[in-house]
């Protein structure tokens, strides 16, 4: 990926299982903790913690 650049990931059937692809490639990427990865998706993408929430809530 360029610096700078823009991705876009889909998930099918409206799943939400964007945000731990995308964090599990900035971990394995950049070699940074979740915390860290979950953080960059945050400022990039805020409604997220919206589904991360709705997961938890579901366990």
């Amino acid at each position: 990926m360029v610096a700078g650049g823009r991705i876009l990931v889909h998930c099918h059937a409206g799943r939400s299982r964007w945000v731990a692809v995308v964090a599990r490639e900035l971990i394995e990427s950049r070699g940074i903790t979740r915390a860290a990865a979950l953080g960059l998706v945050g400022e990039k993408h805020e409604s997220y913690l919206c589904v991360l929430g709705r997961r938890e809530s579901d366990a």
